[in-house]
């Protein structure tokens, strides 16, 4: 069997016609890429919206028929304007009557139409076979990834040997319903059929060429990042680099399968290799890879004399968060206090309530919310055999005028997180960018 490349493409690459000439040029010019996953469309410089966006508002104003009309109007006109753009005579036909009935479609159902709908155009354009994820990539009862399920695939995949598309983004429970993947998740797509086909490279096509050192948005000097590790990836797309998704590295790093990172409209840029430790050296010169940020994120500040003493107390705690569905991205502390780092968003009003509840669960406590709160976090290779990392990172930013709220480090030392005022978080980032790459 010859070498086989597992190909995604994302929405920036399949959003008009001129866009899929690029991706049908691509796919083309390699016969080891046998395996082409594919996104909904996304926005370009013709079509604002994205189509997933205009599925989700489907679905939410199914009620409301002519907000329901209208977005349907817009995902028929899409597809109909890039097949006519393309010079295909192909028709979704029956494939689009879901837009009418929205009231009988799951929501995941209809949010995955857009790969899906993208799926059967781009194997009708480029002569491949389609093949419907919700037929191999399985879901356990509790909503859990079966890779072992998606496994047995792995035959009727490879004895595709011209080639197949596949979309992105979801698969199926047990009794057949949809399910998708958070957004973002064409890439764990990807990632699973690499794995299960035992690709030789898994291919992600977006709109930027690799992962950079910071986003050259806000740090204009930012380096490109020609290879990092699998958890390096993870983790700064995790605390805010949108290059990939977060659980994409999970699949084929069990495989150690490595992932390339391309832009489709420079073909020619290396981009970024995303490999096993191993296979990466070491980095002596600099042990930071990137440094990424998020901003909207809030404390909730419990202190009570002597609580490191009282068995349960933290548990107490996070139970009234847990009760609120609210996730709790750090959590630093001390003899008297604890600061639990969460989402503005998943607090949504209720400050007040969840002050009373950990008042009522956890006896005398005093509960401070710190409103304004982002999240720096500095990404790299074995850091803690680094002396005086941590100390570089303080004091660039302390250099800047800016001052650090919180911090919070784990035992390897992969990552170190800051919390600053998010004001100050552009600032702060600038500087710790100039302190390890140069201004």
């Amino acid at each position: 069997m010859g070498e086989i490349l597992v190909s995604k493409f994302g929405g920036s690459s399949l959003a008009d016609a001129d866009q899929i000439r690029k991706v049908l040029e691509i796919v083309k010019s390699d016969p080891r890429r046998r395996f082409v996953v594919v996104s909904a469309p996304g926005k370009s410089e013709r079509y604002s919206t994205k189509i997933t966006d205009e599925l989700i508002a489907l679905k939410q104003n199914q009620s409301n028929q002519n907000a329901q009309a209208a977005h349907a109007r817009v995902i028929r006109s899409r597809f109909a304007d890039i097949t006519r753009d393309l010079g295909s005579t192909f028709t979704l036909g029956d494939d689009l009557h879901f837009l009418g009935r929205p009231a009988e479609c799951s929501e995941d159902m209809i949010k995955s139409r857009g790969e899906y709908l993208m799926g059967k155009l781009f194997a009708a354009v480029s002569g491949f076979t389609f093949v419907d994820p919700a037929t191999f990539i399985k879901f356990d009862w509790n909503g859990n990834l079966d890779m072992s399920a998606c496994k047995e695939a792995r035959d009727r995949l490879l004895d595709l040997k011209e080639g197949c598309v596949i979309p992105g983004f979801y698969g199926a429970m047990p009794n057949g319903d949809i399910k998708t993947f958070s957004r973002g998740g064409s890439d764990l797509t990807g990632s699973i059929v690499a794995a299960i086909v035992g690709a030789n490279l898994y291919e992600n096509w977006t709109d930027v060429s690799g992962f950079y050192t910071a986003d050259p948005r806000l740090v204009s000097n930012a380096k490109s990042i020609i290879s990092m590790t699998y958890e390096e990836a993870g983790e700064l797309a995790y605390q805010g680099a949108s290059v990939l998704h977060p659980e994409a590295t999970l699949p084929v790093e069990e495989a150690c399968i490595a992932i390339q990172v391309r832009n489709t409209n420079r073909p020619d840029d290396v981009g970024t290799l995303i490999v096993p430790e191993d296979r990466l050296g070491d980095r002596d010169d600099c042990p930071v890879v990137g440094i990424a940020a998020r901003q909207d994120f809030m404390a909730i500040r419990v202190k009570k004399a002597l609580m490191n003493a009282e068995v349960g107390f933290i548990h107490r705690v996070t139970g009234v968060l847990a009760r609120h569905k609210i996730n709790i991205e750090h959590m630093p502390g001390g003899m008297r206090t604890i600061d639990c780092v969460v989402e503005r968003g998943q607090v949504n009003g209720k400050a007040g309530q969840i002050i009373g509840e950990i008042g009522r669960d956890c006896g005398p406590v005093e509960v401070i919310i710190q409103p304004d709160l982002a999240l720096i976090c500095v990404v790299g290779q074995r850091m803690m055999n680094k002396p005086g990392l941590l100390a570089r990172v303080s004091g660039a930013v302390a250099a800047a005028g800016v001052s650090v709220r919180m911090v919070d480090q784990g035992l390897e030392e992969n990552d170190i997180v800051l919390g600053v005022k998010t004001e100050d978080c552009v600032k702060a980032m600038r500087a710790i960018h100039d302190e390890f790459f140069g201004p």
